[in-house]
């Protein structure tokens, strides 16, 4: 139980000689202040545990002491009421931020807007289409994080699956839930025991193997071999899919961004879009003949490589993120016709660019060489991606045991 008290905070003393007027929390014996307000201690009423009507600003002040008291109360009460645990720690958080009563979507709705000030624009999107998708199944009100326990959770996945969501829109969504109770958790606005995720007997989110599929060689050269009408945006759309692999799977959206001054002494050099890794590797004779079917296009040196971007304000980072956006459906659209006319029965797109490099890698090259392509920090991210393309072990060991019928 929490008591509480209005006091002037004689240990806690500015340089002007006034003390703190402060709201006391008491709980299993420890103390914890919130400051309210510097007085003099001529001012304070000790015996009435409020400021004397002498000082010029009393009424206010008594007032807001009031305010705080009265907040303080109200949590502590709340928490009785749901029957949860309050560690004084937590409730002094909430107090000092003033938030009582905070929902789950008070704490969602701030995230996704602070991820719109910095910018985070695939992110924000992300965020935003889960924090709708989770409050259209609520019935579009307000929910309390204490009522989200693991069977709203499983009704709600039911929700996702009954609607034909795919199982990676699935995942997100619930790790996005997560997110929100983590950084509320973190902010002390709500307790550690409302967590309804990663325990034995609260709710787990199960992962899902991606399904990662690249073109083998012959379907590379295929796809390349098709003829296309030079500078057409089909025929740019083939070319940057080609840079791509070429240079080890860079994803399309990078080489969208890349300009001429990029290119040095037959060297690429390039920041990575998803994490910002500066990294240099040697310019391939395919990606020269590229560059040099491009070369009509440049008219200097900050020029974009591949056209998509020309005329865009580099300073607006909302509007490149959006065309580079546009730029890949559009491209999406082209590589399917493209993967048609090679007869790949393959989904050929953007992405398919970096499962092709690593399909045709497969165990050609050592993991190291592969790490450094790949831009990896840590060489176990690369043998977990690897295993999707390389199946030389596993095919060799089923043909060990069943080639017995091919001895007759």
């Amino acid at each position: 139980m929490a008591t509480l008290k209005i006091l002037l905070y004689k240990s806690n003393k500015n340089k002007h000689g006034q003390f703190s007027l402060a709201l006391r929390i008491t709980k299993d014996g420890k103390p914890k202040y919130i400051h309210i307000e510097w007085l003099e201690e001529k001012y304070w009423n000790a015996k009435k545990s409020e400021v004397r009507r002498s000082h010029p600003f009393a009424e206010n002040l008594n007032s807001l002491a009031k305010q705080k008291h009265a907040l303080t109360q109200k949590i502590i009460t709340e928490h009785n009421i749901e029957n949860r645990v309050l560690d004084i720690d937590t409730l002094v958080k909430r107090v000092k931020n003033n938030r009582v009563n905070v929902s789950f979507f008070d704490v969602s709705n701030e995230q996704v807007e602070t991820l719109l000030k910095r910018e985070e624009f695939a992110t924000h999107i992300d965020n935003d289409c889960n924090n709708k998708r989770f409050k259209k199944y609520i019935g579009n009100e307000d929910i309390g994080f204490h009522e989200i326990q693991p069977k709203l959770i499983k009704d709600f996945i039911a929700y996702l699956e009954m609607n034909d969501y795919k199982k990676s829109v699935i995942k997100s969504n619930l790790s996005y839930i997560r997110k929100i109770f983590n950084i509320a958790i973190r902010d002390k606005v709500i307790p550690r025991d409302c967590y309804p995720f990663g325990t034995t007997y609260k709710y787990k989110i199960k992962g899902e193997s991606p399904n990662r599929i690249g073109l083998v060689e012959d379907e590379l050269m295929r796809f390349a071999s098709v003829e296309i009408p030079y500078m057409k945006t089909r025929w740019l759309t083939q070319q940057c899919f080609l840079f791509s692999f070429y240079l080890a799977g860079i994803r399309v959206s990078d080489v969208i961004k890349m300009k001429w001054n990029v290119i040095h002494d037959g060297r690429l050099y390039y920041e990575m879009g998803k994490n910002q890794k500066r990294d240099s590797l040697q310019i391939p004779e395919e990606v020269l003949r590229i560059l040099e079917h491009l070369k009509p296009l440049k008219t200097c040196h900050d020029d974009y490589i591949f056209p998509f971007l020309k005329g865009i304000d580099t300073k607006n980072k909302k509007a490149i993120y959006q065309k580079i956006k546009s730029t890949k459906n559009l491209m999406n659209y082209h590589l399917k016709i493209i993967g048609k006319k090679a007869g790949i029965e393959k989904n050929v797109s953007c992405h398919i660019a970096r499962h092709t490099f690593g399909t045709i890698a497969g165990n050609k090259i050592s993991m190291r060489s592969l790490q450094k392509l790949y831009r990896h920090s840590d060489i176990n991210v690369t043998m977990g991606y690897q295993r999707y393309f390389d199946h030389s072990t596993t095919d060799k060991a089923l043909q060990d045991v069943v080639s017995f019928s091919n001895a007759s």
